[in-house]
């Protein structure tokens, strides 16, 4: 396997939980082809949000994230539930 999404819904919310890519093939751009797929996805099912945590010291992956289009709502799952019940 080269890398994994998953993704889950919970408390009314869309979560991307984690996105693995094999020490292997790291650095070749393939978790922005992944999330792209899986907001395609998203989209194609007309999903209105989808939604993931990253900590700040990932910096890696917070650029991955900034680059392909996601906005800071929140630090952690337990405050971006709390906006979406808002």
């Amino acid at each position: 396997m080269i890398g994994s999404i998953v993704c889950s819904k919970f408390k009314g919310i869309h979560l991307i939980l984690y996105i693995v890519i094999s020490p292997a093939y790291r650095g070749r751009s393939l978790s922005k082809v992944l999330l792209r797929e899986t907001i395609h996805s998203a989209i194609r099912k007309q999903l209105d949000s989808l939604y993931l945590v990253v900590t700040d010291s990932n910096v890696a992956a917070t650029r991955t994230y900034d680059a392909i289009g996601f906005k800071k709502v929140g630090t952690d799952w337990k405050e971006v539930l709390k906006k979406n019940l808002e």
